[in-house]
């Protein structure tokens, strides 16, 4: 049985929202988002203007589905924000940004190739342990 593009999207957004909510708490808050960049600038190792460039993009996304210093948003909220953002024609425009600047986050060593070690170092970042990746 294949997933249709509409289910694979929702599958790959759980995720998502899973890798942001590392407490398991079914909810997840800017104060969330913000580990995820700490993570990204730490695990990685990220220079200053690196770690600058993530931790907005990061921002961006909390942003961009809704999220607001406060607030939490359950999966089914997320979900509503995310689904909207990836159907809006302007969506690779919020989207394109933040894709460089994690792989730039991942590409440790800028040869322009995610290494096995590095597509690790991905998932520690995101709070996603190794065996699950």
């Amino acid at each position: 049985m294949s997933l249709t593009d509409q289910e694979f999207r929702v599958r790959k957004l759980r995720t998502c929202f899973a890798s942001v909510d590392v407490e398991n708490k079914g909810y997840i808050t800017t104060d969330d988002f913000k580990e995820t960049a700490r993570r990204f600038v730490v695990y990685g190792k990220l220079d200053k203007k690196q770690g600058k460039a993530i931790t907005k993009a990061i921002q961006d996304i909390s942003d961009n589905v809704g999220i607001k210093e406060g607030d939490k948003m359950t999966l089914e909220q997320y979900l509503a924000g995310a689904v909207k953002l990836c159907e809006d024609p302007l969506g690779p425009d919020y989207t394109r940004p933040l894709m460089r600047v994690l792989f730039d986050a991942v590409d440790v060593n800028h040869d322009g190739v995610i290494s096995t070690e590095e597509f690790r170092l991905y998932f520690k970042c995101i709070g996603i342990n190794e065996a699950h990746a």
